[in-house]
């Protein structure tokens, strides 16, 4: 499943997300993109803003129901869908706390850490907010040097999202499109770590 899946990231997953699990992207990428475009803002006095945003509870909050109808959305067959389904129906759980181990209870939401699609189907599931922040014309990203019709609008690594603006707009945009996310998806920003 993990290899079916990385021999489709490199189509699916826009070039601004650096994650693993797609070949030839590190953070590293991420983290010179930042770096090289706060120093282009700063050496030519443009005026912009540069917001980053965590994902609260990453992978304890993705939608079963909207991992799965994505996965159909980008394309992935019958059978694929087939068996992601049936890693994550009827999951249940329990907790040890002090020795004792709690009642099972149903997981609803969960890509589970430490299972080997998970980074992937996590990737994909957040490719539909970088779809949104790329497309989004109220969203005014950084002109690149080479090209001022092209923008540099946002890098992803996992749930960090870091967004560049021109705009005074831009985070009223980016509000609403994580929260339109959100709803679809069961993700949360988390306040504290924006």
């Amino acid at each position: 499943m993990v290899n079916r899946l990385k021999g489709a990231m490199g189509e699916i997953v826009h070039p601004d997300q650096t994650c693993p699990g797609v070949p030839g992207r590190r953070v590293a990428d991420s983290l010179a993109l930042i770096k090289d475009t706060i120093q282009y803002i700063t050496d030519r006095n443009i005026h912009a803003a540069l917001v980053c945003l965590d994902q609260e509870k990453t992978f304890d909050r993705v939608s079963h129901e909207f991992m799965e109808r994505l996965l159909q959305g980008f394309g992935s067959g019958k059978w694929f869908c087939h068996y992601v389904r049936i890693m994550y129906t009827d999951i249940f759980s329990s907790v040890m706390v002090n020795g004792w181990k709690t009642d099972h209870f149903r997981i609803r939401s969960v890509v589970r850490q430490g299972c080997p699609p998970s980074p992937s189907l996590f990737v994909l599931v957040i490719e539909l907010l970088a779809e949104y922040i790329s497309k989004n014309p109220s969203i005014r990203g950084i002109p690149t040097p080479a090209d001022a019709k092209k923008e540099v609008k946002c890098t992803l690594y996992m749930d960090d999202v870091t967004l560049f603006g021109t705009d005074g707009k831009l985070v009223q945009s980016l509000l609403e499109g994580c929260k339109d996310f959100g709803k679809a998806s069961w993700s949360k920003i988390n306040v504290e770590k924006s």
